[in-house]
């Protein structure tokens, strides 16, 4: 029997709660910042100064559209990335899979995830080459320094799926390394070692 999960809230609630993945919920302020999006699910580890942020999306089946609609995988793997400029050590995109997706969907679906996140698979291992490239300087976060993090197959970005049918968590995408960080990201990630941060709710 499926565990029925309707939302995203329902599913960062449930997930986060069952696998023990964070705490607070919903961050929307460190320091005296407003930030954008919000953090869905913070963890932060005193004992290890570190602090890991959790995205949640829900796949939803539309029985009028006969398929699933898979805009949410993309709109998640944006907003786990821009986690990083947060001041958290690793981000992660939790995929829902609803129980309303047919049973025979759901291996394709896997796929299609697995597929989609196999461009970031290759630049952790081609990261070396993209570090000269204009690319490389013209973004806010300390992204030369992340090249050089994200070699040898490791990364701070992961991606999970849960599928309701089996009631457990897949990894595809490990993280595997803190981010590199400057000083503007070291202040953001001591305020959230210390706590400084407005959250909505704790699980």
């Amino acid at each position: 029997m499926s565990t029925q999960v309707k939302s995203e809230e329902e599913l960062l609630q449930y997930v986060g709660k069952k696998f023990n993945l964070g705490q607070y919920c919903k961050v929307y302020q460190i320091s005296t910042k407003k930030i954008s999006p919000d953090i869905d699910l913070l963890k932060v580890d005193q004992s290890t100064r570190t602090a890991t942020g959790f995205e949640f999306k829900l796949l939803k089946y539309h029985k009028g559209w006969k398929k699933t609609n898979l805009v949410p995988i993309y709109t998640g793997l944006g907003q786990t990335i821009s986690y990083l400029n947060f001041g958290v050590d690793q981000s992660v995109l939790i995929i829902g899979l609803s129980h309303e997706i047919p049973k025979k969907d759901i291996l394709r679906l896997k796929n299609k995830i697995s597929e989609t996140i196999t461009p970031i698979k290759i630049f952790r291992k081609r990261s070396e080459n993209l570090e000269s490239t204009p690319f490389a300087s013209s973004l806010e976060l300390d992204f030369t320094q992340s090249l050089s993090a994200l070699k040898s197959g490791e990364g701070c970005i992961g991606v999970k799926i849960w599928d309701s049918t089996s009631d457990e968590l897949e990894t595809l995408l490990e993280e595997c390394c803190a981010f590199p960080m400057g000083n503007a990201l070291t202040h953001k990630h001591n305020c959230l070692i210390r706590n400084e941060f407005k959250y909505k709710f704790m699980i």
